[in-house]
Parts: structure tokens; sequence; C-alpha cells
């Protein structure tokens, strides 16, 4: 990367904003990205440790077995066999909804007056093709607006009730849609104009960068990174390869219980991965999409003390873990209408280069996390064994790996 007129980034003086392919980006965000493009090129992951299920037992005596009358967690699935029109998309969203929570829907599981949260994946927003980014990247905002909308119609506007939508933008920008953060909420959406964000029939998560969703849910964008420890609380979980781990997550994630008649908490949690490969944990869904929450930026390009792929990978598993016992998803609705084969973006310095997802026009859904991305693991096509995640989670008691103990509708 370099700035529009070819200088390093300390060349800037402070009051400048270098050019990103044409794009105000301030220096800080510059120069923080700029870190992880250098430690990309360092790759080295043949020399990474536990890469085998095996690795991720080296401290206990036995794994973890599971009980003949183990209640089986449900994974929904709808699928059609062509790509859905996007007045089509709702009744996939439903259907999956429905095999799992039954016929009341999401009304099962929220009521009115409660503080929900989304969490999405917008990371790499600007990449892929001109006229077709976002696709295979972020989390379908047909899908997010949808599930908004709907919780929003349970909860109401009165009371208690609270609706977000957060992610990460590798900014402590408060502004969830800055403009000049290609990385924002801004730039999140489902392009097919190739144009501007907004441009034409693109569908938006933000297109006024008013820190709204679009929808009409009036549903607040939070950029996590921008949620300063003060705003945090703090969860100390013991994991078998690192031990003792510190969870910040931030305030509004707590439980009602937990917050002790603090306004800021969360009564249902709601997780919308997308269906993708990860170049570290072999696939990304429910369990992985817990990082966007993590305490710092650069902490969190790093992989917990993993770094860009050359050393332990049970540290990132172990923390990833830690996360998700801190505060788990109550539900987690999976956009699996494309599949990205060389995720979790487009793996180029160029974000003009085209996204290498594939069509998959299905949406899966589960209370469970671990059993959802075993789905998921299974529909693209992977070895349950290559992803330790899974077996990491399962060995936590985080929820069941095992294909024969899923109820797959």
């Amino acid at each position: 990367m370099s700035t529009s007129d070819g200088n390093a980034p300390d060349a800037c003086s402070r009051d400048e904003k270098p050019l990103v392919r044409g794009i105000p980006y301030s220096s800080d965000i510059y120069r923080r990205w700029e870190k992880i493009y250098n430690d990309i090129k360092q790759i080295a992951v043949e020399g990474a440790r536990g890469t085998t299920v095996e690795a991720l037992y080296e401290n206990t005596s036995e794994r973890r077995g599971i009980s003949p009358d183990h209640i089986l967690p449900v994974v929904g699935f709808s699928c059609m066999t062509r790509e859905p029109a996007d007045d089509e998309i709702p009744g996939l969203v439903d259907e999956a909804i429905r095999q799992v929570l039954g016929p009341r829907g999401l009304s099962a599981l929220i009521k009115p007056g409660d503080r929900v949260v989304i969490k999405v994946n917008i990371v790499g927003p600007s990449q892929g093709l001109p006229g077709e980014k976002g696709r295979g990247i972020i989390s379908d905002p047909r899908i997010v607006r949808y599930v908004a909308g709907r919780v929003r119609e349970i909860i109401g506007f009165g009371g208690t009730a609270d609706l977000k939508v957060v992610d990460a933008t590798f900014s402590p920008e408060k502004n969830p849609s800055d403009t000049n953060n290609p990385q924002s909420f801004y730039y999140a959406r489902l392009q097919r104009s190739g144009g501007k964000p907004g441009d034409g029939n693109d569908i938006c998560y933000d297109r006024d960068a008013d820190g709204v969703l679009d929808g009409g849910s009036e549903t607040t964008l939070v950029n996590l990174d921008s949620v300063p420890l003060s705003e945090r609380f703090l969860t100390v979980v013991d994991e078998p390869i690192r031990g003792r781990c510190e969870v910040w997550l931030p305030k509004f994630l707590r439980t009602r219980e937990q917050a002790q008649g603090d306004p800021d908490y969360c009564d249902v949690y709601i997780g919308i991965p997308v269906f993708k490969s990860h170049g570290f944990c072999g696939m990304t869904g429910a369990l992985k999409l817990h990082w966007g929450t993590m305490l710092g930026v650069l902490e969190k390009q790093e992989h917990a003390g993993y770094g860009f792929g050359t050393g332990d990978i049970r540290l990132f598993l172990d923390y990833l873990c830690a996360m998700n016992r801190a505060r788990g998803f109550d539900l987690v609705i999976m956009d699996a209408l494309t599949g990205n084969r060389s995720g979790p973006t487009n793996n180029s310095d160029n974000p003009d280069t085209r996204t290498d997802f594939i069509l998959a026009n299905a949406i899966l859904c589960s209370r469970d996390s671990v059993a959802i991305d075993t789905v998921e693991t299974l529909l693209g096509g992977f070895r349950l064994d290559s992803v330790p995640l899974l077996e990491a989670a399962f060995r936590d008691g985080i929820g069941i790996n095992r294909p024969a103990y899923i109820d797959l509708k």
C-alpha cells in the first residue's frame, strides 16, 4: 500500500489524510493496516503448532465424550436450487428459524422490551470486483436488515427496548459509519452498481452514514473498536493451553443478571456469520464471529499471540473458546447465500480483485454455535479433524461437533 503520491506514511503531515485507492484514510488507521500487510508477507504456516486434534489434548488425560441420551442440538437449513430474489430471502430466513425455534419464530426467544444485540461480519467491505463488492465477504445486508426489522417488531420502541448491530471497523473512531474509513459500516453493502456506496440499487448497511442501520428498524450501529476499557466488563476463563484468559467484552453484552440494575445489558445475543473458509481456523462461522468483540485493535490483529501463522495456533483457538464461554450467542443465523472458498476476504492487496465465492443459496440457523459450524464445515467439503477449533470448543463444553449427535433439519 502507498499514499496517493507514493510516499511512505511517515512522510504525511499530521493534518494530511492519505488516500488508499482514492479513499480518504486517516493516518492512524493507515499505519495499522500497513502493519497488517507487512505481517502477512511474513507468513510461515509450516512452522505453526497445534493444528491437529491430538495437540488439543496434550495436557488432558482423556477426551470429552457424549452420553447416549444427550439432547440433540438442532440446526435449521433452508435453501433454493437457484439464487433467491431479494423478496425471497425473508422466507428462507423465517424457515430456518422456524425449524429451530418452532412456529412462533423469533417470538419464542425474544419478547417486548428486550435489549437485543446482533453481531455481524463486515471485515473487508470494500473488497471484491466492482459491482459485486460485499458478496462472499460481509454478512448480507438483506439478511441483517430483515432480522433487525423482525426483532424491532417484537421488542417495540418503548421501555427498555434496545437494538444494536455491532462489529469492529479497525479504527478507534466512535462513528461506526466514518466515510474516511473503508472498513466502516458506510462501505458495507451488497454492491450492484459498481460505483460509490449507495449509488444505484446497492443494498446498504448505512447509505447516509448516520450511524443507524438502513431499512426502518432504527437499529443503532456500533463500532466495537471504539468501546474503551472503561465501558467493558471482565470475565476470567481458564483454558487448557493458555491457562488464565482475561476476556473484556462491552458492558452491553452482559446478561441482565450480570448488569445488576445497570442499563447496559443484553437479553438476547444473535450472531449472523458468513459461510466462508479461513486461513487460520479452516472455517469461520459462529465461533470465530466473536473475535470482533475483542479489546484492542492491534491485539486483535495479532490473533491472541498467534500472530500471522508463525506461532502456536492453540493460543488463538483457546482465546476464541474463552470469548464464547464469556458470552455465547443465543441464536445464530448463518448467511450461506454464498460460500467464500478463499476467505476470510479476497486475499489480495488490491480490493478490486474478485472474491472466490460460489452461490450456495442457503440459510442455516441454530442455538448451538459448535453444531452450526460443524454443519458449515461439512457443507464446505472439509474434514472435521482439519478444523481443530471445533474440537477445542467441544472440549470446553461450548457445543456439539459430532454429526451423529446433531439434528440437521
